[in-house]
Formats: C-alpha cells, structure tokens, sequence
C-alpha cells in the first residue's frame, strides 16, 4: 500500500460518503460521475481495499469504508476550522480547546475542572459545548472536541479508540430551601419520606443509586420533578418545590448563590465525573488536576 495519501481521492471519498451516491458527489464538486468513480477505485486501489460495497446502484460503505469516513471527517473539520482561523485571526493565531459538557454536570464542578486548563495556556480560547453524551462523542471521534467531561464512562465504541479518566469524586448531599425544611417533620434521613424531591431522569446511574439508599433508609420520597439538566434541578429547587441532591463539592456555592441549605450528612452515594479522549490517535493528551471538596 502506497502511505502517501491523496487528500483529492479522500475528498471525493468524503463527499460520495456523505450525500450517498456518485452523482450526487458529483453534483457538489461540480465533476462528472465518471471522475468521482475514477477517484474512488484510485483510493481504494492505493488502500488496497474497499470502501464501498456496490449493491445495484447503490453504494454502501463497508466497514474499512466506516472508518475511513470518521477520519475524513476529522480531517476536513480542521481544514475548515484553519481556514476560518487564518482569515479571522491574521498574526494572532492559537488552536482553541473544544470541550464537551454532558448536561448533568453541575456547571460550578465543570468550571472548577476546566479552569486549570485556561490558567496553562490564558491565550487559548476554550470553546465549550453542551449536549447529551452521545452527542458529544459523535463530535469527538470526528475531531470538533479535544475531551468530554461526563457523569458517566462511555462503553467501547466499534473502530475509535476511547481513553476514560476519572477526575472527581464526591459523595451525594441533600439540599432545600429554608422554607422547604420548615414543611419536613423528624430527623434526618427519615424527614424524606414523602418529602417533595426533584431529581434527574430515572436512566440515569445516580438515580438508581439514590433510589437504593432510598430503601436502605426505608424512606420513600416523593418525586415531584425530573430533569436532564444539573441547573434547571437547581432552579427548581430554589422555586421551594422540593428536596434536590447535589455533589457535596458544590454545596457551599449552592447555598451562597440560591439559599439551597445542606439536609443533613453527605450520603454513600457518589457522584463522578471522567474526562474522556481519543486514544493514541487522538494526539497530545489533556490533564486536569483531581478535585478536593471545597
């Protein structure tokens, strides 16, 4: 196999991959069929395997055609990302750090977590995005993130190679506004049963295991709210419609900036948070300190 590779095979890869057919590569890349064809046997004679199964007139990729796609991919979202640099940052250049935020995170932890990389390098941007996990993966392996930082460790993915380090762990702590706790009758744990509660959706592994220390204590609150989002739980909360858990890390900054108080002891049950990256293809690897509680 010839290693040098043609990036005008790969783009024409690119764009049959993406819009599904020749004709309509062609289409977009203002060629003939016949030349998009003729650059695709080229890619795959220089691979020396195929990329496409060819079913009728259809082109399906196959699985060496799969990943070859991820790292097309990869390859032209920088391409566009420097020459969108270039234009808008003449004599000032650095490669911005693209980091990825699962909504269940809390927003004070995250900062805390990402603020060592900021304080590294104070003139690269950090670009941060925030979305659902799988998202958030999807735009990693195809090169638009450096790392994600998530509540819960990914499982194996087919072709892409995934690095998952754990950055936090911190036990669980029940908060609520002073005029919540005034409605609660007894001690704790036992004022949470029947308590109102706002927690995260029932797929998530925190709420089964809350639900479990739940039985443990033979206490059974009742649900009043879910959410997807660290924040919005918060701002429920602080409307007085019921009890929330919090990592234990932010509890002091909860209760400063929305007089959500501490309910008792943290819990033996833990929040963590891993930072995940590409593997060794992936390039230079990112590190962030591991989090004390406050």
């Amino acid at each position: 196999m010839n290693t040098r590779l043609n990036y005008k095979h790969l783009r024409y890869f690119f764009e049959v991959a993406r819009t599904g057919g020749v004709q309509a590569a062609a289409d977009r890349l203002h060629v003939s069929a016949q030349a998009v064809s003729a650059q695709i046997r080229a890619l795959e004679d220089q691979a020396g395997i195929a990329l496409f199964d060819r079913q009728g007139r259809a082109l399906v990729l196959t699985p060496a055609g799969r990943v070859a796609l991820q790292y097309a991919e990869r390859i032209f979202t920088l391409g566009d990302e420097l020459s969108t640099a270039l234009s808008d940052h003449p004599g000032e250049l650095t490669m911005p750090l693209k980091v990825g935020v699962t909504d269940s995170i809390p927003k004070i932890l995250a900062a805390r977590l990402l603020l060592p990389l900021i304080q590294e390098s104070p003139d690269r941007e950090l670009v941060v995005h925030e979305g659902p996990l799988d998202d958030l993966l999807e735009r990693l392996t195809v090169g638009k993130l450096r790392c994600i930082l998530t509540d819960r460790e990914p499982a194996a993915l087919p072709a892409v190679s995934l690095e998952s380090e754990r950055v936090l762990r911190s036990p669980m702590q029940f908060v609520c506004t002073p005029a919540v706790r005034d409605q609660l009758t007894g001690a704790f744990p036992a004022c949470l049963h029947r308590a109102p509660m706002v927690l995260w959706e029932s797929s998530s592994n925190l709420t089964s295991g809350l639900y479990a220390w739940f039985r443990r204590q033979r206490v059974s609150p009742r649900i009043v709210a879910r959410c997807v989002d660290s924040a919005f739980l918060k701002q429920l909360a602080a409307a007085d419609l019921g009890v929330a858990p919090v990592p234990q890390h932010i509890v002091e900054e909860t209760a400063a900036q929305l007089d959500l108080h501490a309910l008792g002891d943290p819990i033996d049950v833990e929040v963590a948070v891993w930072m995940v990256q590409l593997g060794k293809q992936g390039g230079s690897r990112i590190s962030v300190p591991q989090l004390s509680p406050s």
